[in-house]
């Protein structure tokens, strides 16, 4: 009879391993995991607060992580990542070339991509016209500049993340998700489907 293999976590604690300060993957698959939840449950009684503000309260509660104010940056993540897939698409899509870690893009003419601004206009018709709920006290040109500018500052990051970790670290995390799903049923807890993953990331790896 052979021993079976340790395992690499046996002996984490939060004391020589606080995850919460810098793992992404982490961090990613958290909040994943706990929207999954969130969705599965709607809120029985009482003002109804959003997936975001749930999501938020129960980090703090289970995990301590201490709540930041980054609501707004977080709630645009989704829509970041729908003007990614289709700044990829403009370029004839995107590969990941692992030994020059850089990003070589399809067949295209630079001169007929969509600006940045225009990008994130079409984006946001679109989820209007498939039932995207915006704010209606907020001008549209004023969402497509915040979208923009948003877009600006992580442009690399948002690429990265739709070409490779839409296929692999997510791939791995739906997994994980099943696998939640098949811990609770027993139990007759409900753990809803990550529809779209990426979309569902709170945060960038």
């Amino acid at each position: 009879m052979t021993d079976e293999p340790a395992k690499f976590w046996e002996g984490l604690t939060i004391e020589n391993y606080d995850w919460r300060e810098a793992d992404q993957l982490s961090l990613a698959f958290v909040d994943l995991f706990l929207l999954s939840l969130i969705r599965a449950h709607p809120m029985q009684t009482g003002k109804k607060h959003s997936d975001l503000e749930r999501l938020r309260d129960a980090k703090k509660a289970i995990f301590g992580i201490k709540p930041k104010d980054d609501l707004k940056e977080s709630r645009d993540f989704p829509i970041l990542v729908e003007m990614a897939r289709e700044y990829i698409s403009d370029r004839g899509g995107a590969e990941y070339i692992q030994q020059e870690n850089r990003i070589s893009w399809g067949d295209h003419d630079d001169a007929a991509c969509r600006g940045i601004k225009p990008l994130a206009r079409d984006v946001v018709q679109r989820l209007k016209e498939q039932g995207e709920k915006f704010d209606p006290m907020v001008e549209e040109e004023s969402v497509v500049a915040r979208l923009a500018r948003k877009f600006r500052k992580h442009q690399d990051d948002l690429v990265v993340q739709v070409v490779i970790h839409g296929n692999l670290e997510t791939g791995f995390m739906v997994g994980w998700i099943d696998q939640a799903r098949d811990l609770f049923g027993p139990f007759m807890i409900p753990v809803a489907e990550a529809g779209d993953p990426v979309r569902d990331l709170k945060t960038l790896f």
